[in-house]
């Protein structure tokens, strides 16, 4: 479309006939060539424009404080020790410890108040000579608790007195078994023993009962 309008022109202009009587002759080499040039030139070119976009406003959020990672997952928190005062700086007094009610010593060898009732019942009426009620009444304790020593213990005393010397040693040496290292315990019942067997006539024997009870008070 150019082209033929340059030609157009030149041939007007060359012939000098009016617009009617022109007429279309072969472009010259060089005309082609403007007309390539123009159109590249056109195709080509694209208008810049200055970049008017307004720069970002600063963040007015604060950089959070990074945190590191640890092996079982969590995030390790900012080093706050040098915010913090060290004992003593504060101005505050240090907490006295807190006082605990003193505890109530237990029962003496573990004793339960019911047994120690019956003992002093059964001690009261062998003073007065009933000691088959005596005897009786520790029995009774016995049922209660068969792990008090000092129970087996005095009803051994109250076999010696009505005249049973061999069933109140068993009961002294069971005491023994029961004693859990009271050798202050165990040296009385050898004394016991001792009389028990000095009442059936068993001097030799009494004497080595004797000698276990000294060795015992000794030792403890």
């Amino acid at each position: 479309m150019v082209i033929n309008i340059v030609v157009k022109a030149f041939s007007r202009k060359k012939s000098g006939r009016s617009q009617e009587g022109f007429f279309i002759r072969p472009a010259a080499p060089w005309a082609a060539i403007l007309a390539l040039l123009l159109v590249s030139g056109c195709a080509s070119w694209e208008p810049t424009y200055p970049d008017s976009r307004p720069a970002p406003p600063p963040n007015p959020w604060p950089v959070p404080t990074e945190t590191t990672p640890q092996p079982d997952g969590s995030e390790s928190q900012p080093d706050s020790s040098e915010s913090t005062p060290p004992p003593g700086e504060t101005g505050s007094e240090p907490s006295a410890p807190e006082s605990r009610p003193p505890v109530p010593p237990p029962a003496p060898y573990g004793r339960k108040p019911a047994t120690i009732a019956l003992a002093q019942q059964a001690n009261q009426q062998a003073s007065e000579g009933e000691l088959d009620s005596a005897a009786a009444t520790l029995e009774r304790a016995l049922r209660i608790d068969r792990r008090d020593a000092r129970l087996w213990q005095q009803l051994a005393t109250v076999r010696i007195g009505q005249g049973r010397a061999k069933q109140a040693e068993a009961l002294l040496k069971k005491s023994n078994a029961l004693a859990n290292g009271d050798t202050g315990l165990q040296s009385q019942n050898w004394r016991y023993i001792a009389q028990a067997r000095e009442s059936l006539g068993d001097r030799q024997g009494a004497g080595a009962a004797l000698e276990k009870a000294r060795d015992l008070r000794a030792g403890g």
